[in-house]
């Protein structure tokens, strides 16, 4: 094969690269646009569903894995007290747990210090002691 025909084959290899990541950002930002709007959408707590299967579908068009992923309302004037949201990357159904009680869990801690808390991987930083979980497959 001569020089220029390798030079249009390493060219036209760059531009279907280069295709492929253009397709893959336009991905990434129609599934984040849809879960700012969900977001931005909800009025009350009944949108809360809605929200978590648009997060769900955005994680599952992205390709991330997840074992769940959803919401956590705490409202220690309301009786219950928490609700949790979430759904399970198997089935896709929205699923409620309603604890009438607040205790001290991590749930709470991480509440009651009005923070963002992101532990990127449990194993290696575990402020509110949840590694736990990991081996009980959540």
């Amino acid at each position: 094969m001569d020089e220029p025909a390798q030079g249009l084959r390493a060219l036209q290899a760059r531009i279907d690269q280069l295709e492929r990541e253009a397709q893959q950002a336009s991905t990434q930002r129609d599934a984040f646009a849809q879960v700012r709007d969900a977001i931005w959408l909800m009025h009350s707590s009944d949108d809360l569903q809605q929200m978590i299967q648009t997060v769900w579908r955005a994680l599952t068009t992205l390709g991330i894995p997840f074992k769940f992923c959803g919401v956590n309302i705490i409202d220690p004037d309301a009786n219950p007290a928490i609700v949790i949201y979430n759904m399970t990357n198997a089935d896709g159904e929205v699923h409620v747990y309603e604890y009438e009680e607040i205790t001290d869990e991590p749930l709470v801690q991480i509440w009651r210090r009005q923070q963002v808390a992101y532990r990127r991987d449990l194993q290696q930083e575990d402020p509110y002691g949840e590694a736990y979980m990991l081996k009980l497959g959540i």
